[in-house]
């Protein structure tokens, strides 16, 4: 049951489904293919407990240069709940299991997207995404240097730093159209 403080729950519902359709599905190292590969999706990779990138993590370039994943969230040695008796999964007790993947991730910044909408039921999609985007940390590998951002989009999601930028320029952001690499606004938008 959603709570009863979001109004819209239509949008928190086609928020979360649009978060759920971008995990990322890595087909060969370094590629990032349907349906991470969208125009209009949130694609999330993943890191691990140090914030670095996980091996498994999809990296972009897209085929068409566009910049993929959007963000990154922690994905590696997750543990969460799981059905009793799955066969593959490496069990820490009979309800819980450690996982690692870019499906693990994804509920991470699709968490965050229902809090940021919670507070800001008036925020469109591409606001929730900006948010999300705007307020990401930019991660450093094992040499102390900024990882690329083919392989962190615009970095590790942040709750609070999102949270804090949130303001009606953000919230009602609406690209007047979708178009492949960026979004495209005319001359008279606001």
């Amino acid at each position: 049951m959603l709570p009863q403080a979001i109004p819209d729950k239509k949008a928190l519902i086609g928020l979360v489904v649009l978060l759920m359709a971008a995990i990322v599905v890595v087909l060969l190292s370094g590629c990032i293919d349907a349906p991470g590969d969208g125009v209009k999706v949130i694609t999330v990779g993943a890191t691990d407990f140090y914030s670095r990138i996980a091996s498994f993590s999809g990296s972009g370039p897209l085929r068409d240069g566009r910049i993929k994943p959007d963000v990154v969230a922690p994905g590696k040695n997750v543990i969460s709940c799981a059905p009793m008796g799955y066969s593959g999964l490496e069990y820490v007790n009979s309800f819980y299991a450690k996982e690692s993947g870019t499906s693990l991730s994804t509920p991470v910044v699709a968490g965050v997207a229902a809090l940021l909408l919670q507070e800001h039921p008036d925020a469109t999609p591409a606001g929730i995404k900006a948010a999300l985007v705007g307020g990401a940390r930019k991660l450093n590998n094992s040499l102390v240097e900024s990882y690329e951002p083919f392989y962190q989009g615009a970095g590790l999601v942040d709750a609070g730093r999102s949270f804090d930028i949130m303001g009606p320029d953000i919230c009602a952001v609406i690209p007047d159209q979708w178009i492949v690499g960026r979004w495209a606004f005319t001359e008279d938008s606001s």
